[in-house]
Parts: C-alpha cells; sequence; structure tokens
C-alpha cells in the first residue's frame, strides 16, 4: 500500500527544521508495493545476476526549492534508520527531484533471511536532512538457483529423519491471496512408522500440525509409501478443500501382505479432522466393496486434474525376500453424489479402473507433477531397471461437473522426453523415488536412486528443469548441495511445496558399506 505521508517536520540534530514549504506540508513516499523482494542474499555468494537485489520506490508530492539530495536509506532491525557518518548505508541523488516522477533505488549487499527498515530522505542546501517518517520493514530472501538450509522442521520439532512419507499440494484461493498448502507427515525410519501429520502454508510460512489418521475403528495409520491428491471443487457457491491420503504399508521391515493398507482418508481443512473413505449400494445401507479397486502398493503417484483425483504405478511385495511386483494400471476417485440435490460426500466415493495398462512398463517410485491440467510423470523403477523417462499425460473432462465421461490418453513413445535429450556430454542417470516440483509452470526433478557402474544402488544429487515453454528441453541446474554441505545424495525424501520455493527434507542415504541411514537434513531450493 502506498505510504501517504503528511510531514510538518523532520528530525535533524536533535532539533525539528521544517523541511517543506508550510503552506503545503506535503511529503515523499516509500512505497511497498514496489519493493521488488526476491533475490538476496550475502555478498560473497552472491550470484553476479543479483549483484544488487532489493529494488524500492519513492516518489514526492510536493518538492521544497531548497533540496539539494534525495534517496533511501537502510539498517537492519525495526528502527527507523538514519545515515551513518560514513554514508554506507543510503543511496541518494543529487539535485532537485521531479514531483512528477518516482525515483527507484536499488539497495545491494543484504544479508539474506534478515529484517531490513528503509525508508527515504532529502537534504537541503544548508545540510539539513529530514527523514520519512514511515518506514518500510522487509526480510530479505535467498537468490535464485541456489540450496539452503533450512530450519522449519527443527524449530517446530518435526522429525526430519524419516524417508517414504506423503505430501499432498492444494492451492487455496481467498480474495487476492493465494496459499500453497502442503499436507505432509508418516513414513518411516529403521524399524519405526510415524503417524504424526502436518499442513505448511506458503502464504503464512507456517507448519501446523494436524490430526493424525484414524481409521473407523480407532486405528491410527502408521504408514510409509502411501500416496494421495488434493482436490478443490465448488458446490452450491461454496468452496471445498479436501486432501485424499491412502495405500502405503504399515511395517517398516519384514512386511508381508497383510501388512499393506487398502483404506483411504479424507480430509477436509475447513472441518479439520479426517475420515475414511466408505462405498455403499444403493439403499446406503451396508458396504459392498473396497473404495480402491486395486491391488495392494507403495511408491504410487497420485495427482489431481481439477477436480479429480488419480492413483497409479506403485510394487508391492508378497513376502519378505520375494521378487517385487510393479504395477501397471491407474485409477479415477469418483465422489458420491446425490440425486436429488447434487450435493457430494467426500468421505463416500470409490476409484475407477481408468486403464490396466498404461503401456510404457509398471513401475514404482515415479514422481508425478500437474501443471495446467497436464499430469507428467517421471522416471521410476521397473523389472527392466530404472527410467529416464518424462512422461506427459493429457487428460480431457467436463468443466465444472463430475467425470460421466472423459478422455484418458498417453503420447506415443517417440514423443517421450528422455532425461539426457540435448544435454550434451552430460550424464544424469535414470533414477527413481527422486524429488520433484513445479514452480511458475516449470518443472523441476532430482536426487534419487540408480544403479551405479557395480550394478548396487546409487544415490544422486543433481536437478534436471524441463522447462514447458521450450519443448520441454531439459537444463541442469543447480544440484542439491553446497559448499558447506556433507554427503547430499538422498533418494523417498519429502518435498514440501513452497510457492515460489520447494523445500526437501529428510530421506535415505547411503551409510557405512551397504547400509543406508535416514538423512536429518533440511533445504530450501528458490529456482
Amino acid at each position: 500500500m502506498l505510504c501517504a505521508v503528511l510531514l510538518a517536520s523532520c528530525q535533524v540534530d536533535d532539533e525539528m527544521y521544517t523541511v517543506y514549504d508550510v503552506y503545503y506540508q506535503l511529503a515523499f513516499a516509500t512505497d511497498s508495493t514496489n519493493a521488488v523482494i526476491g533475490s538476496a542474499a550475502k555478498k560473497d555468494s552472491l550470484d553476479k545476476r543479483d549483484a544488487e537485489w532489493l529494488k524500492v520506490k519513492g516518489g514526492f508530492e510536493y518538492v521544497g526549492s531548497n533540496i539539494v539530495r534525495y534517496g533511501h536509506v537502510w539498517a537492519k532491525g525495526k528502527d527507523a534508520p538514519v545515515i551513518n557518518a560514513e554514508e554506507t548505508n543510503c543511496k541518494y541523488f543529487e539535485g532537485k527531484p521531479d514531483s512528477k516522477e518516482p525515483f527507484y533505488t536499488t539497495i545491494p549487499n543484504l544479508e539474506c533471511e534478515t529484517e531490513y527498515s528503509i525508508r527515504s530522505f532529502v537534504v537541503t542546501a544548508d545540510g539539513k536532512i529530514g527523514y520519512n517518517p514511515e518506514t518500510l520493514v522487509a526480510v530479505t530472501d535467498h537468490p535464485h538457483d541456489m540450496w539452503y538450509i533450512s530450519d522449519g522442521f527443527s524449530k517446530n520439532t518435526i522429525n526430519a529423519g524419516r524417508a517414504d512419507a506423503v505430501s499432498v499440494m492444494l492451492i487455496e484461493k481467498t480474495g487476492d491471496n493465494v496459499d500453497t498448502l502442503t499436507f505432509f507427515g508418516m513414513g518411516r525410519a529403521g524399524d519405526v512408522c510415524y503417524a504424526d501429520m502436518w499442513c505448511y502454508s506458503s502464504h503464512n510460512k507456517t507448519f501446523e500440525q494436524i490430526p493424525e489418521i484414524k481409521s473407523n475403528t480407532g486405528e491410527i495409520m502408521r504408514l510409509w509409501g502411501a500416496t494421495g491428491f488434493g482436490i478443490n471443487y465448488s458446490e452450491q457457491g461454496k468452496q471445498h478443500h479436501l486432501v485424499y491420503v491412502g495405500c502405503g504399508c504399515s511395517r517398516a521391515n519384514e512386511y508381508q501382505r497383510d501388512d499393506y493398507n487398502q483404506k483411504f482418508f479424507v480430509y477436509d481443512i475447513d472441518q479439520r479432522k479426517w475420515k475414511e473413505i466408505t462405498y455403499y449400494d444403493g439403499k446406503n445401507v451396508e458396504l459392498t466393496k473396497r473404495p480402491f479397486q486395486g491391488e495392494i502398493r507403495t511408491g504410487a503417484v497420485g495427482f489431481s486434474v481439477r477436480e479429480w483425483g488419480f492413483v497409479g504405478l506403485g510394487d508391492f511385495q508378497n513376502k519378505p525376500g520375494a521378487g517385487l511386483h510393479y504395477h501397471t494400471d491407474f485409477y479415477l476417485f469418483v465422489m458420491e453424489k446425490d440425486p436429488l440435490t447434487g450435493v457430494y460426500t467426500p468421505e463416500k466415493g470409490f476409484f475407477n479402473q481408468m486403464t490396466e495398462d498404461f503401456g510404457f512398463g509398471g513401475r514404482t517410485g515415479s514422481s508425478a507433477v500437474v501443471v495446467d491440467d497436464v499430469a507428467y510423470i517421471i522416471g521410476g523403477k521397473g523389472a527392466k531397471g530404472y527410467y529416464d523417462q518424462f512422461i506427459s499425460c493429457q487428460f480431457a473432462m467436463p468443466i465444472n461437473s463430475r467425470p460421466d465421461s472423459y478422455t484418458f490418453s498417453w503420447p506415443k513413445g517417440n514423443n517421450i522426453v528422455h532425461f539426457n535429450d540435448h544435454l550434451g556430454d552430460y550424464n544424469f542417470k535414470a533414477r527413481a523415488f527422486g524429488s520433484a516440483f513445479s514452480v511458475d509452470g516449470v518443472i523441476y526433478y532430482g536426487m534419487g536412486e540408480g544403479e551405479g557402474t557395480d550394478g548396487k544402488k546409487e544415490y544422486y544429487s543433481n536437478m534436471l528443469k524441463f522447462d514447458r515453454n521450450r519443448s520441454f528441453l531439459p537444463e541442469v541446474c543447480s544440484p542439491y548441495m553446497n559448499e558447506d554441505m556433507g554427503d547430499s545424495r538422498v533418494s523417498r525424501a519429502l518435498v514440501v511445496n513452497g510457492g515460489d520455493r520447494a523445500f526437501v527434507v529428510g530421506g535415505e542415504k547411503q551409510g557405512t558399506g551397504d547400509y543406508t541411514v535416514f538423512s536429518n537434513s533440511e533445504w530450501v531450493y528458490r529456482p
């Protein structure tokens, strides 16, 4: 909001001086709506393109005839800044300003994640300084295309040291505010399966613990390898925001068929509680079949396109030591609709099988990202090894209605993007259980696990980005590591979407010998 300021006098050397013509009593303003806050860092770690990061606007409603300099001054903290003796905390322009045109100050060399106060000032011909009594307070951010240590989990006493946690993203719009909400939790570490669930708000930049998932019998669900999707829909003028979570396994080691979960649960963010999904017959009396029609599985992909949720792929093991079975199927979730009122019941519904075989080989550990109603399936592991595919899935469905009819198609094999297309000599290896997210329509994918030259499991830290505006030509972007970071090669990490950035937390990494361990790292990446 433009800070319109009425200023009769300014503080100078502990005395009061009139800077402007007292008849007008009008001052300049520092405009917070035009402060470009978004790519700051410490000077010694700054990319050249971000050498100056914060641009702030100032302006005049009336200009006194005795003004000879004007500009902005800044300082750490919330206290109103003043120009220091060396004039190292200010930038100014010489001469008399134009009352009709704004002026812009670009502030360099600020520290990241630091609070600064900024205000405009003028200097008169006799050397007196007039400060704007209105101060803009801003918190600096990180530069682009770099990874930084995050501490959101540790500050909120959330255990970061886990793998195979579930993560579901929702977009909530309230007026002009757009909030990216990520619901996440459960997972495993060693012999432990976790039950805690959380929500991160990109708008508020806060973590909030939400209720644990419970079945209709009161069982607390402790699952790893679960999947889910988020659904937003409008009904009778009201917006609904739902999170669905299901599948997965309840035992961390030596698990058998009976340890897999076939239940699904829904969380209504307005009611703030979980309900188990059930499917009833036409009389609404008895349970006739499981809501999820597919086989048991972990490592599945879940995603939503507009109002519809999808679950597919994944793997399961019949008994300890047995080989994995890789799924090829996909399912569409349909909520139950009252034929008289047209109202949907989120906790009642079932999954229709869309395809028994999506045509590109059974796989687990794939990643899914949705941009503009198109879902992208990335990577994965199957019976023939690890995949290096970037598969776009086209869905055509009725707008603002439930899917009485829809089309579901996969691209032709010769139209699939592969990781190393147009990368030259760079080798981005095929992998599974990677970390994927989208920011401003650009898709990022990296980390994960694959097969090394010795035939053993190998962990990765590099990342690619796929720009849809450039025909999905992959580009190498900043790897998941910094100079002061230890072993950064992880798979099965948790991705929390922060709107204009992403958090990658925990995951599995190489331990001593053939053992794997669970990372406690928390990192944030701002594309």
